[in-house]
């Protein structure tokens, strides 16, 4: 008798199933045509190597922002109910309010300028949404708390707009579904009729050509600007750099998403000079909350001893200090820390998908248990063989053996828990 899947075990399997797709479905935040319009757009004003900063800072914020990305990307699928309803009850109630006030009578089968009206309704509305719920996070303290770890880094990658709490991210998945709900029912009430958004791809027109419009390059240190007229309507990734600023002046300035529009309305927008750089992060509220961290680090290491440049660490009224050269080598041993087992990290996740992935088109786990095998094997050499620790020969021999013994083991017994958990005991 076929068991039946809870709405969890469907999520997550659908989760699972979208990672085979990032870089091919539309509908993918990381869809190739987008990733590759912003790489046409870094060659091109990104080419002075001066703005790009410190390999060092990319590897250490690396882990985070991967780490935040993997965790957000459930979310859509973990809380689509939810996003679903919001959708609908707002949707429904609009269409309700605007039916009942202009008396509207139906039209029958839309035509498609009623479509692209949907579309650009729901876009527009989704926006007005953001744009709030993102000067909400910056207005009330506790939740500029949540928000700074987007402010956080001091170099920028498109991997930085998804670095949010999952709480937070919640709050702004919400209210733009809200936002487009009550867009589309404002149009369905005009119409008198339900009236789904114009897609091309199955995605929104409007949402998809914001995706193609070099919004890669938003979190990224490329400054590019829009034509003066287009930026009075259009945030463009210089304008969104600015918001990124380490300036207090800068900090509470343009907070839409794709659309200027709000930020002119509402007084806080904010349009940098030709040619303007900035410098990224929160630095008095970023270094209080990571000192403790690198502070213990610095014990642990040894290196909280005073030294020619001064003190390197110190706790006073102020809050907690760590010198640029305590930080250096806390960047240091972290890249070299990342050199040694994040290959194997990264190969010990795409084994789990992969088990998945297998898990889910095979019917039994006799099919494929040779392979399971095989693929044990072949992840945990990869792992081994990819790292590249900073210890000598012997050293790294040491390492590499002791990384791919414990891939070997941690990969069998991942594949064994997956496969158990599809099939059964």
């Amino acid at each position: 008798m076929a068991q039946t899947k809870s709405a969890l075990d469907q999520a997550l399997e659908d989760w699972i199933l979208s990672w085979a797709s990032l870089l091919t479905a539309p509908e993918s935040v990381l869809w190739w045509p987008g990733l590759a319009v912003g790489l046409v757009g870094a060659v091109w004003f990104g080419r002075d190597r001066a703005l790009w900063g410190r390999a060092a800072d990319y590897w250490r914020e690396l882990p985070v922002d991967a780490g935040c990305f993997i965790a957000n990307s459930a979310l859509p699928f973990l809380l689509s109910p939810l996003l679903f309803a919001l959708s609908l009850i707002a949707s429904q109630g609009a269409a309700a309010f605007v039916g009942a006030l202009l008396g509207v009578g139906a039209i029958g089968a839309p035509e498609w300028p009623l479509l692209l009206l949907a579309a650009l309704a729901a876009f527009v509305a989704g926006d007005f949404a953001l744009y709030w719920t993102h000067r909400l996070f910056h207005a009330v303290p506790w939740l500029w708390q949540s928000h700074k770890l987007h402010h956080a880094p001091p170099v920028l990658t498109p991997l930085t707009a998804f670095r949010f709490w999952p709480w937070e991210q919640v709050v702004h998945l919400s209210g733009n579904m809200i936002g487009q709900g009550l867009g589309l029912g404002l149009v369905a009430g005009l119409a008198g009729a339900e009236v789904p958004a114009l897609t091309v791809l199955g995605v929104n027109i409007f949402m998809l050509a914001w995706g193609l419009a070099f919004a890669h390059l938003r979190h990224s240190p490329v400054p590019m600007p829009f034509p003066r007229a287009l930026s009075g309507w259009l945030i463009s990734p210089h304008m969104h750099q600015l918001h990124h600023s380490s300036a207090d002046q800068h900090r509470d300035r343009n907070f839409g998403t794709a659309l200027a529009l709000w930020d002119r309305m509402f007084g806080t927008y904010a349009l940098p000079e030709k040619g303007e750089r900035f410098r990224f992060g929160v630095d008095e509220a970023h270094d209080r909350d990571v000192g403790i961290i690198l502070a213990v680090l610095d014990r642990l290491l040894g290196m909280d001893a005073p030294s020619e440049k001064g003190e390197q660490f110190r706790v006073d009224e102020a809050g907690w200090y760590i010198s640029d050269e305590a930080l250096q080598h806390v960047t240091d041993m972290w890249s070299r820390l990342w050199r040694s087992v994040g290959p194997a990290a990264l190969c010990f996740f795409a084994f789990c998908v992969i088990s998945y992935l297998l898990s889910v088109a095979v019917g039994s786990y006799r099919s494929i248990e040779q392979l399971h095998y095989v693929l044990v094997v072949l992840f945990a050499l990869a792992g081994a063989g990819l790292a590249r620790p900073p210890f000598g020969v012997a050293g790294n021999m040491i390492v590499r053996l002791t990384l791919l013994a414990l891939g070997l083991a941690a990969n069998f017994v991942a594949g064994a828990f997956i496969y158990l958990v599809r099939y059964g005991p």
